[in-house]
């Protein structure tokens, strides 16, 4: 992990001394899944096909103007970008493609949305978890949403691709789809914003839906929508994962319970209880 900020890394700091792994969780469900998804190290056939995708993008080097629509960016100054920059600067790491590819592979969701398709790299471990799954994803820059376009096709998946604004674009397409049963917002880490997208997903959601925010401590904005989202009455589970946020609707839940939680290797002597 690279801190950014002093926000970040006080954020981590707090969050490593609060944080317990999954021996001291005690729902069924949110124990399966933090074991499948965060302590899972299987490499699974389909990740060879995603690891050899980055190593191209890794060597594209043409330089387009983006438009940034969302809170802007740290690493560049400019809107100039080149493919492989943004692989190394905006596209997750491998080890959090794992987390959402075994988390469509256990949860098999039905209908997707992602904010923020970027190269499309996430949209594939989603769809290759769960190669039932009907996703929309939305990209605001027309140069980066014709180059996750061309990346489904290299994977051979049928993605629903759309360009323009969140807020534009999200109005449109709501009503026309299937409940959404698996949500991944990454794009515009801002506090407005993120409330804002919440509102307008929340009628939308299925009874069993799992929303995944990324990076909740982008920026103390961010970090506070976070805060405000973890307390919605809707939503039974929501776990800290630090680079990831979870908000879980599950009917059979008898209360509604937070999770700070990290994995094992990062706390080796947390153990049972105390975990």
């Amino acid at each position: 992990m690279s801190f950014i900020n002093r926000h970040q890394l006080i954020s981590y700091l707090r969050y490593y001394v609060k944080a317990k792994t999954v021996n001291s969780v005690h729902s069924p469900y949110v124990y399966r899944l933090l074991m499948e998804c965060l302590e899972n190290r299987k490499e699974y056939n389909v990740f060879a096909k995603i690891d050899l995708l980055r190593q191209l993008l890794a060597q594209e080097n043409r330089e387009f103007d983006i438009e940034d629509l969302g809170a802007g960016s740290r690493q560049f100054k400019t809107s100039k970008r080149t493919v492989s920059g943004i692989l190394a600067t905006s596209v997750l790491s491998k080890k959090e493609g794992n987390f959402l590819f075994n988390l469509a592979r256990i949860l098999t969701p039905k209908t997707g949305l992602e904010l923020g398709t970027s190269l499309g790299l996430s949209a594939l471990y989603l769809c290759l978890g769960a190669r039932q799954l009907d996703l929309h994803t939305i990209e605001g820059d027309q140069s980066i949403h014709d180059i996750a376009v061309e990346n489904f096709k290299h994977a051979d998946v049928d993605a629903h691709a759309y360009c323009g604004a969140f807020d534009h674009v999200l109005p449109n397409i709501l009503p026309t789809i299937a409940p959404l049963d698996v949500v991944y917002i990454d794009g515009n880490h801002s506090y407005e914003a993120t409330l804002r997208y919440h509102q307008m997903l929340s009628p939308h959601l299925s009874k069993d839906a799992i929303l995944i925010y990324d990076d909740i401590y982008w920026s103390s904005g961010m970090t506070k929508a976070w805060q405000e989202l973890i307390v919605d009455p809707s939503f039974q589970y929501s776990i800290d994962l630090f680079n990831f946020g979870l908000l879980i609707k599950q009917e059979r839940a008898i209360k509604k319970q937070h999770f700070t939680i990290i994995e094992r290797i990062k706390k080796p002597l947390s153990l049972g209880f105390w975990g």
